[in-house]
């Protein structure tokens, strides 16, 4: 004999004057909760990729020099290739733009392209016509 052999045949308890509760709502008050916010999101933060920054050699620097003067004389479209750093994680991630340089900042050491968009030179991977 159980412990519960008393009160296991017996029917639910009816309350006057409170309906039933429907199978949904029951259900979802024994649903599991978020007992950690905020974990499902940083597993996925820190499942989330990031690329290394690549170094470039003395020799690539110069020829980029090279593409970069030659793309200013002429106006000739270029797409480059350069770095994002990630801003929440260490790393980052290429990506590529296309358009007409407008011109060189010394200052900021940046190229500045058509649509305003700058990119700082030790960023630039690749400048390809």
């Amino acid at each position: 004999m159980s412990r519960y052999d008393d009160i296991i045949d017996l029917d639910r308890p009816v309350i006057p004057g409170h309906p039933p509760m429907d199978r949904e709502a029951r259900a979802a008050q024994f649903a599991p909760f978020a007992a950690l916010t905020g974990y499902e999101e940083a597993v996925a933060e820190t499942g989330r990729l990031t690329d290394a920054r690549i170094q470039i050699s003395e020799d690539q620097k110069d020829i980029l020099d090279g593409r970069l003067n030659m793309a200013l004389q002429t106006g000739r479209p270029v797409t480059i290739t350069f770095f994002v750093e990630d801003k929440r994680k260490a790393g980052g991630s290429y990506e590529t733009c296309a358009g007409r340089i407008q011109s060189v900042s010394s200052r900021d050491a940046a190229v500045i392209m058509e649509d305003g968009r700058e990119l700082a030179v030790d960023d630039i991977l690749d400048i390809q016509f």
